[in-house]
């Protein structure tokens, strides 16, 4: 038996063109490059599979692909909007992140602050006894 781990290929997703508008391919291989062992996984169609530049110029040749990078948007609005979700909570998270470090800041140097002054009572209260002492 082979104790070898199988990973999942990743997902090829298009790139967004602000210019135009819309999704576009965008090969994840160099052009003549050899040797190379990567694969990829379409979400256009089930088990759809590519490795290497001739078979992702094929893969996305196919009127299947075409339709889908056509229409990729609303395909994908769900997962765009959790994508953009994600980022924005991420940034609410390190903002948040960044405001409790400043109150942890100040509550350290609050309790600083406050064991000077119980040592400075207690010096106080101490001096009051010698005072009362000293004066009856």
């Amino acid at each position: 038996m082979s104790n070898q781990l199988v990973t999942e290929p990743p997902l090829y997703t298009p790139q967004f063109n602000a210019v135009t508008g819309k999704y576009e391919d965008q090969s994840p291989f160099v052009k003549f490059e050899r040797n190379n062992k990567k694969l990829y996984k379409c979400s256009c169609k089930s088990g759809t599979l590519f490795s290497g530049y001739s078979s992702f110029i094929q893969h996305i040749q196919s009127k299947t692909h075409q339709e889908y990078i056509n229409n990729y948007e609303n395909y994908n609005k769900e997962l765009i909007a959790l994508k953009k979700e994600n980022i924005n909570l991420r940034a609410a998270y390190l903002l948040l992140e960044q405001k409790n470090t400043k109150l942890d800041r100040a509550l350290d140097a609050r309790c600083v602050e406050v064991l000077n002054l119980e040592k400075k009572n207690e010096e106080l209260i101490m001096i009051k006894k010698v005072f009362k002492l000293l004066t009856h």
